[in-house]
């Protein structure tokens, strides 16, 4: 259990349409501002990692957006993956991963920057993670 267990038992049924309605918009929509929204939205699901579990791979389409938008979907994206990676098999998240990861690096890459810029030792810490088997995609 836990104090959000009655709104992930909710939400359970609405998870599907929803994000299949989030991502047709995230597709559709041109505005900046709109679209950062949608990606938040995605990225922010009241659901439980298990239950995303099926759509991961829809989900790497918001990642990748948040890694090239603002600094809160920044944070947002880098937080989210590094969960995923934390909480997820490597044999099972490499694959899901594995059509948009040379993407992926590079947007991890592109945050590899020296302060003042905030996120390099998050992404770094995410590269460090992913292993060796990054290489690959570079």
């Amino acid at each position: 259990g836990g104090k959000f267990e009655g709104l992930y038992k909710e939400f359970l049924p609405l998870l599907p349409p929803l994000l299949a309605h989030l991502m047709r918009h995230i597709n559709a929509v041109h505005a900046p501002g709109l679209r950062d929204l949608l990606v938040e939205l995605c990225l922010t699901l009241p659901a439980r990692l298990s239950t995303l579990l099926p759509y991961l791979h829809l989900l790497m389409r918001p990642v990748l957006l948040a890694l090239s938008g603002p600094p809160e979907l920044v944070t947002l994206a880098l937080r989210t993956l590094e969960f995923w990676i934390d909480h997820l098999h490597p044999d099972f998240i490499q694959p899901l991963m594995a059509p948009k990861m040379r993407q992926l690096l590079l947007l991890l890459c592109q945050q590899l920057q020296p302060p003042p810029h905030q996120f390099g030792p998050i992404a770094l810490r995410i590269l460090g993670k992913l292993g060796g088997r990054n290489r690959r995609f570079l």
